[in-house]
């Protein structure tokens, strides 16, 4: 398995939370809504939002290894490449965004490990896995400029993701 190079280009491309704030057709969407400041989306970001990030983490770990274990014994060679480029290509971008804004360096962690399970979902994907379109969701959000912050509404599934 390889992760195709043009996964990485795409990346290159995104202003990364250059439209937080901003109104967005995002909202016209059920399952989505968006927080109107930085200090909601940051209220937003909370032990259930991580608590659910991490269920997906693990969700994508056990169909693959389930379901696809020839292709997650390549697990860890494809998440070291896959950190190496999202740490060259995008962790830069996204901390001087960050400071720009007066953010919590935190997130700029975050938002890396968010786009590295994206390349990931989306590298096992292309190989035939029928696994979870959770931070291929998530990475749709990054790519449109916001920041996907929390989950509301209800238990997840159930509910609606917020963003700024």
């Amino acid at each position: 398995m390889q992760i195709s190079p043009a996964i990485f280009e795409s990346l290159d491309a995104i202003q990364w939370l250059n439209a937080c704030g901003k109104e967005s057709s995002l909202s016209s969407e059920k399952h989505l809504r968006q927080v109107q400041s930085w200090q909601e989306a940051d209220n937003s970001y909370n032990e259930i939002w991580e608590t659910i990030k991490e269920r997906q983490q693990h969700s994508i770990a056990m169909t693959l290894a389930t379901q696809y274990r020839d292709q997650f014994n390549q697990w860890n060679e494809l998440i070291d490449v896959v950190r190496q480029e999202v740490s060259q290509r995008v962790a830069p971008a996204i901390a001087e965004v960050i400071e720009a804004i007066g953010l919590n360096p935190f997130y700029s962690s975050v938002i890396c490990q968010d786009i590295q399970f994206y390349v990931m979902e989306i590298t096992y994907a292309q190989y035939g896995c029928v696994i979870s379109i959770f931070f291929r969701n998530l990475f749709t959000i990054y790519s449109m400029g916001h920041f996907p912050c929390g989950w509301g509404g209800g238990s997840f599934p159930n509910g609606f993701l917020l963003y700024y």
